[in-house]
């Protein structure tokens, strides 16, 4: 039986979340339970970070100094926070809103492609 490791609802609802396989909720027991291996996992997907990975490029080739990188990430994480404010401060929108122009698939209109002859030889 692999060691397991108590960590924060919060931390086990981002594990879970982020779809790792092997993710053991004890039966009885508070649904913030998981495996050491799935731990691993959760550091072997920080390692595969495409901000983190970009930083790091961009350092190792010399194109921004790590100053420079914070001082871009301090910019922007003004931005997203003064977002963040707006959006919590705006008022919520109409419940009939909240079902309005919501699309599935990867096209907002679905386009419609000629495979082959349709019915009576025409086209499909």
């Amino acid at each position: 039986m692999s060691s397991l490791v108590k960590v924060s609802p919060t931390m086990a609802k981002l594990i879970r979340d982020m779809g790792l396989e092997g993710v053991y909720i004890t039966p009885s027991g508070p649904k913030d339970t998981v495996t050491k291996p799935d731990i691993d996992a959760a550091a072997a997907a920080k390692a595969r970070d495409p901000v983190a990975l970009v930083k790091s490029w961009l350092i190792d080739k010399e194109l921004a100094t790590e100053a420079e990188v914070k001082g871009i990430e301090k910019r922007v994480r003004k931005v997203v926070d003064e977002a963040v404010a707006k959006a919590k401060a705006a008022t919520p929108p109409p419940p009939g809103e909240l079902t309005r122009d919501i699309y599935v698939g990867k096209y907002e209109h679905p386009r419609m492609v000629n495979v082959g002859p349709g019915p009576q030889g025409g086209p499909a």
